[in-house]
Order: structure tokens, then sequence, then C-alpha cells
């Protein structure tokens, strides 16, 4: 179960920590009575839930950089580099110069993109300075 869909007491106890209060499967229950003694809760221990909302915050702080990205050049949570598979990257390289107008050396690098989610979209892209 999820920390999200937990009833209160499930999150009650997730707010106390690990140290004050140990979060045990519901077959720890089940073998206690059976055996009608109390069980160590060491086997039957869920997933250390500070973990799980390190990883969040963790997965967060990615989305929101890939966000910030995107305003700039492209969102990478919803796009990756195309690569072909012997891992060639699909980037362009445009140079011009323009005596008449004062312009030498302008360079410009043209990116390729591939949507994650399938069916793929394809874009193109260039950073913006």
């Amino acid at each position: 179960m999820a920390p999200t869909d937990a009833p209160p007491v499930v999150k009650s106890a997730i707010r106390r920590g690990p140290e004050r209060c140990h979060i045990v499967s519901f077959q720890w229950l089940k073998d206690s009575i059976r055996r009608n003694t109390k069980l160590p809760e060491e086997e039957y221990r869920l997933p250390n839930t500070d973990n799980s909302r390190r990883l969040r915050t963790k997965l967060r702080k990615e989305w929101r950089r890939g966000v910030e990205d995107g305003v700039r050049f492209i969102n990478r949570n919803l796009f990756h580099a195309l690569q072909d598979k012997e891992g060639f990257s699909y980037e362009v390289t445009l140079m011009r110069d323009d005596p008449e107008n004062e312009i030498e050396g302008e360079r410009y690098v043209l990116y390729l993109f591939e949507s994650n989610a399938k069916p793929h979209l394809y874009c193109e892209s260039t950073p913006r300075p």
C-alpha cells in the first residue's frame, strides 16, 4: 500500500518514524495469532518509508530540473537524444561567416530528439543562449 493511499493510522505511524513504531505486514499478525505468541518483527517489517520519501523527493527534483531545462532547451523528462543502433547521436553543427554583416564564426547545433512515450514523436531543437 502506497503511503498516499494509507489509512490515517498508518500515516501517523509513518510520521513517528521506524525507531518509535515498527510497521509490519499483516502476515505478522496472522502468524503471531496462529502461534499464540508475539513473533519478532524483523522478518515482517515493511520497507523503510524514509527511503521511499527520499526517492520521491529526488524524483521531484529531477522532474523540476527537466522542466527548467525545457524552458531553455528541451524537457528531458519527455524527450531523449535520438541515437541509432551504433550509438550515433543525431547532432548537426551549422556554421556561417557573413563578412557583409560582420558575422564571423556563427554556430548553431541542432539536435534531434525522440519522445519517451510511444508512439514516438520527434522534434529538433537548438539551445537558446
